[in-house]
């Protein structure tokens, strides 16, 4: 009878230790709720700086990116410069500053450029690394003479975090 009441417990912990470790080892691995990249890019007159996609699994924002103008030619008295984000050839962002009578104020602008927030649906495809990968951003200004230029700038994921 001894022996069948410590059978009987022996029985009952190794199933209490099976359940209990299925639960730990089920409940310890959560899937990633939200996925952070920085990224950076730099062109012949252009630098963009942390520029950001935050993804979890209800929406995506894109942006906050700082610009920095490395070219020769004076931009202070420019009444036009815009942005657009390509992301796997689709614009995903773009913003539009002119004046008239006046310059748009560039350099007052650059530290950050702006951002965009949108829900993803349930048919949304959201947005993987891959595509991520194949980022750019393009700008397109008057210098002080009048004259438009445009500069495409592919950007690389310098970081990547995953909460």
């Amino acid at each position: 009878m001894r022996y069948r009441v410590a059978w009987y417990g022996l029985l009952l912990s190794a199933v209490m230790n099976i359940v209990l470790g299925a639960l730990l080892w089920h409940g310890g691995r959560q899937e990633p709720t939200a996925n952070l990249y920085f990224m950076d890019g730099e062109g012949e007159n252009w630098t963009v700086i942390n520029y950001k996609v935050v993804m979890d699994q209800e929406q995506i924002k894109r942006g906050e990116a700082g610009l920095r103008y490395i070219g020769s030619k004076a931009i202070d008295q420019s009444d036009y410069y815009a942005i657009e984000v390509i992301e796997d050839n689709e614009t995903v962002y773009n913003t539009i500053h002119t004046s008239q009578g006046g310059p748009v104020g560039i350099y007052e602008n650059l530290g950050n450029f702006g951002s965009i927030t949108a829900p993803l649906g349930a048919d949304d495809i959201k947005p993987e690394r891959t595509s991520l990968e194949n980022t750019i951003v393009q700008i397109t200004w008057k210098d002080n003479q009048g004259e438009i230029h445009s500069e495409q700038i592919p950007m690389s994921i310098t970081d990547e975090i995953t909460i």
